[in-house]
């Protein structure tokens, strides 16, 4: 299965093709420098048994081993999160249907978009911290591809500014600052070291640009 044609990195419509043409309830995306740990879909469709969960994902941790790439997916672990981010995630059907899909115009944040609009229905979505699923992701490992990634992410939030104006705002972070950006970094010092804690403070730094 190859994508439609179209211009951008744009993996919303990726995800609403391979819905578009996929059978079954349930639906799963996962993208393709993700490795799961062979339990994750029993353990998620474990979870559908509550009829009012729409969304189950799983946060992903560092397949490079780089200390940038450990920083980023460390920091990653830390957020304590209001959406349910789409590297390694599953969807009720009726759910992905009751909502649209993804937001096509979104270059990015288009996971956030779907679980508020998924939350606005009524279903409640699970965010897995325990299931290992190692991820090899070249952006993260480097301080080029970083940047590059911020970058990018400003795109959709540029757009989410306007789409969801109580979430997102100009020199504020969709959640607790101190709790989920300063913290994070404290604790990375006891947790992963002094090296891997300075790595946390450049990508912190560098993740500014997404916020002006």
């Amino acid at each position: 299965m190859r994508e439609p044609p179209h211009k951008g990195n744009i993996p919303a419509i990726g995800r609403n093709y391979g819905a578009k043409i996929a059978e079954g309830e349930i639906i799963a995306f996962l993208d393709a420098d993700c490795f799961p740990e062979k339990k994750w879909l029993t353990k998620a469709s474990e979870a559908f048994g509550d009829q009012k969960v729409g969304i189950y994902c799983v946060i992903v941790r560092d397949g490079k081993g780089t200390y940038l790439s450990r920083a980023w997916h460390y920091l990653q672990m830390q957020i304590k999160y209001d959406f349910a981010p789409t590297r390694c995630i599953v969807v009720r059907r009726k759910t992905f249907d009751a909502v649209g899909g993804f937001d096509e115009n979104l270059p990015a944040g288009e996971d956030n978009d779907f679980s508020y609009r998924t939350i606005q229905q009524g279903y409640k979505i699970i965010v897995d911290k325990n299931t290992i699923v190692p991820h090899y992701d070249d952006h993260a490992s480097n301080l080029k591809g970083v940047i590059h990634l911020t970058k990018w992410y400003r795109q959709g939030e540029l757009l989410m500014r306007k789409k969801w104006p109580e979430k997102f705002k100009k020199f504020k972070t969709t959640t607790p600052f101190l709790e989920n950006h300063i913290v994070p970094i404290a604790r990375a010092i006891k947790d992963e070291g002094p090296i891997i804690a300075l790595m946390c403070i450049i990508i912190k730094i560098i993740s500014i640009i997404k916020h002006v």
